[in-house]
């Protein structure tokens, strides 16, 4: 061969296929050679300038790693002596989406550097998974970046940030975004600007009102403002709104604010009792207004309720815890009674001497003492002699709730009844009325001994009459078999409603 360079072993040993190190003044030189395509070796380090070419087939040992290209097993160790003066660069052929640079563990793919779908990003697969679930951070234009999981069977690509040390979130605009399944105009907003102002946002597709904002903790939610106040809009009315102050001791004002107008109205709407449960007074500085209603509602022990009774005009009321009510006004001014309920009474008496018949007797006037004037239907009354007999004239509505009647009689063996009739008269004048009875006493039990007897009755039902009613008192027989004198002494009594 041309410029061929033959050595010669000194030890004799011919040129073969095994490597034998070249010796130099019995020094064992870093190069060993053997016969023709039977390999090189240099022990230390290799320094080339200039162009390295490898011509042939590559070493087919699986624990070399080929220049050329080709698999290897076993382990890839780099030293620490290792230097790089430059860039290490892996450039794999761009044959398609899903191309790139991958790592394998076993022959399954644990991770992999590839271009997808106007992306390049860092793909991490599951441990022994093989390219099913996987996380990746993708890049995309401008320098867009996603930090994905995906589980191809189900939704448990969970995702857990475990920093020792804080987790900063710095977006430029401020916005952080929080979706749901890749839903871009239905989601929630963390929005920072100047001075560390914060708005959470709920967005309903732009247009609808059903992203609501759920806090759900299992123990307290704490307001904890540097100004003590806390305000309520709606929909960014930032005029016109609710507030809550806390001052020094607790002192708390909660308050509404109209812009324009003095309609900031505050309504407590429970569904249940309203409690008020100062340590010292509830105090008001304007008018209470309480909704009128029929009857106090259940008592309660230790309770008392004041309220509005139904009317025109309505009437105060105040219930004990026993039930009873007792009125405090009364029309335009206060109720009599000492303050209890609003009763009447009114008294009259006298005789009917030889009542021989079954007619209704009465006065002829207030407090006339003979009961002579007499008809057989008391339902309806003339002017001529009967309708200026009324004994009483209510002042007011009310009713008839009791009768007494102290009665004495002689020669009597036909048993008596006192009766009470209502009826009106109008103010341009009347010839006639009707009246309604609303009161009887009953029998009053006398016999022809010289014994008074006492006659009550009480009244709950169809015993009402109206203010400017006049109120006739009648005594009629049940039977007639003798004539016979009564001599009697009537209280009737109410309330006023």
């Amino acid at each position: 061969m041309a410029n061929e360079l033959k050595l010669q072993s000194i030890a004799g040993h011919p040129l073969d296929e095994n490597l034998r190190p070249i010796k130099i003044q019995g020094e064992t030189s870093s190069l060993e050679i053997a016969k023709h395509e039977k390999g090189a070796r240099v022990t230390g380090d290799l320094n080339v300038t200039g162009d390295l070419t490898v011509t042939g087939s590559m070493a087919s040992d699986s624990t070399k790693l080929p220049i050329a290209g080709g698999t290897m097993t076993g382990n890839l160790t780099l030293g620490s002596g290792i230097g790089i003066d430059g860039d290490v660069n892996l450039d794999a052929d761009d044959t398609g989406s899903g191309v790139g640079i991958k790592m394998l563990k076993a022959g399954t793919k644990i991770a992999a550097f590839e271009a997808h779908h106007g992306y390049s990003g860092l793909f991490l697969y599951e441990n022994e998974g093989g390219g099913s679930d996987l996380c990746a951070l993708q890049c995309f234009e401008h320098g867009a970046t996603a930090l994905v999981t995906y589980d191809a069977t189900g939704t448990a690509a969970h995702l857990t940030l475990d920093a020792d040390g804080d987790i900063v979130i710095d977006p430029a605009t401020g916005i952080t975004k929080f979706y749901l399944a890749g839903s871009t105009t239905d989601y929630a907003s963390l929005t920072v600007a100047s001075n560390g102002v914060t708005t959470l946002t709920t967005v309903d597709d732009g247009v609808g009102s059903s992203g609501h904002l759920t806090l759900d903790v299992d123990g307290d939610v704490v307001l904890d403002p540097f100004s003590g106040i806390t305000k309520f809009y709606k929909n960014g009315d930032t005029d016109d709104y609710l507030s809550i102050t806390v001052g020094l001791g607790g002192i708390a004002t909660i308050a509404t604010a109209d812009s324009d107008g003095a309609v900031g109205h505050l309504t407590l709407d429970p569904d249940g009792e309203l409690n008020l449960t100062p340590v010292t007074e509830v105090k008001s500085d304007a008018p209470l207004k309480i909704k009128e209603a029929a009857n106090a509602v259940a008592d309660t022990a230790a309770y008392g309720q004041l309220w509005v009774k139904t009317a025109t005009p309505n009437q105060l009321y105040f219930t004990t815890d026993a039930g009873d009510d007792i009125q405090i006004t009364s029309g335009t001014s206060t109720a009599g009674g000492g303050g209890g309920t609003s009763r009447w009474n009114v008294q009259t008496g006298g005789y009917k001497t030889s009542l021989a018949n079954a007619n209704y007797y009465f006065q002829y006037y207030p407090e006339a003492y003979g009961w002579f004037n007499s008809e057989t239907d008391p339902t309806t009354l003339d002017q001529e002699t009967d309708l200026y007999s009324a004994t009483w004239i209510a002042p007011a509505d009310g009713t008839l709730t009791r009768m007494d009647v102290f009665v004495r009689a002689t020669n009597a063996t036909d048993t008596v009844q006192f009766y009470v009739f209502k009826g009106s008269i109008s103010e341009a004048g009347s010839e006639t009325a009707s009246l309604t009875q609303i009161g009887v006493s009953g029998d009053c039990g006398i016999d022809a001994t010289t014994k008074t007897f006492h006659q009550i009755a009480t009244f709950s039902s169809s015993n009402t009459f109206s203010q400017g009613d006049g109120l006739w008192i009648f005594i009629k027989k049940d039977s007639h078999s003798v004539s016979c004198n009564y001599y009697f002494s009537i209280t009737i009594s109410g309330e006023y409603d």
